[in-house]
């Protein structure tokens, strides 16, 4: 396949939105991701720790409350602030993703912290994409969001009044 037939093929889905398959490996991707960043600072508590005491260097264990605190903190500002700012996270770039809004612009702040609530809370809510005719999640047809195919690196307009729900826009 030819450089010219890819991008022609490419063209073909863009802006088309997502199904299951695309949106499973960019979401195994960012759980990668998010994993390593917390064997990451674990690592580095345990160098400071190591460097700054008598104690051997070990991976410091953390009690499953605050672990768990730790991982919903970290998923909700990671998820929330890639959805807020351009759309996509880095499983989303890699897999040519991006969410917006159902007029293809960036989410709202608030729906951004909302939907990445709903995926920590109810991850299974993905499976709904294989019987759903717009190819959305149940996360999706709660927020108002849709997951679009986007190789172009430029992030959409950001949020209008009349995305946010501003009630100033129906004045303007």
């Amino acid at each position: 396949m030819t450089l010219e037939t890819r991008r022609a093929a490419s063209k073909e889905f863009q802006a088309h939105r997502a199904g299951f398959a695309s949106r499973f490996i960019a979401a195994v991707i960012d759980l990668c991701i998010l994993a390593l960043f917390g064997f990451l600072v674990l690592g580095f508590v345990a160098l400071i720790r190591f460097l700054l005491s008598s104690r051997p260097f070990e991976i410091p264990h953390i009690p499953g409350w605050a672990n768990s605190i730790w991982a919903v903190g970290v998923y909700t500002i990671y998820f929330t602030y890639e959805w807020a700012t351009t759309g996509r996270t880095l499983g989303n770039q890699l897999a040519g993703l991006r969410v917006v809004t159902p007029t293809g612009r960036l989410l709202p702040a608030w729906r951004a912290v909302v939907r990445s609530l709903l995926y920590l809370v109810f991850p299974a809510g993905l499976l709904w994409v294989l019987v759903s005719v717009r190819n959305a999640s149940v996360q999706d047809h709660l927020v108002g969001s849709a997951v679009i195919y986007d190789w172009y690196y430029k992030a959409p307009q950001s949020p209008s009044r009349a995305d946010t729900g501003d009630p100033r826009s129906a004045n303007q």
